[in-house]
């Protein structure tokens, strides 16, 4: 669940296929971002390939700017 309060304005200010979106972004990315998995072990084991993880913009964490591309 992204607890920034940032974060939290930004999603609610997208639609709801987007906010999906992020949530799923999220997903893959949340054992990299809070358990320091190695990004490229978090988005194989999602089934995501290490390349499309990486590229994926910030998500609404720590404060930082949302974009959603």
């Amino acid at each position: 669940m992204v607890t920034s309060p940032v974060g939290l304005a930004a999603l609610g200010k997208l639609t709801g296929s987007q906010r999906e979106g992020v949530m799923r972004r999220f997903a893959v990315l949340r054992p990299h971002l809070e358990d320091g998995v190695p990004l490229a072990r978090a988005a194989a084991e999602a089934g995501v390939a290490c390349r499309t993880a990486q590229w994926w913009p910030p998500l609404p964490l720590s404060g930082r700017t949302l974009t959603v591309r």
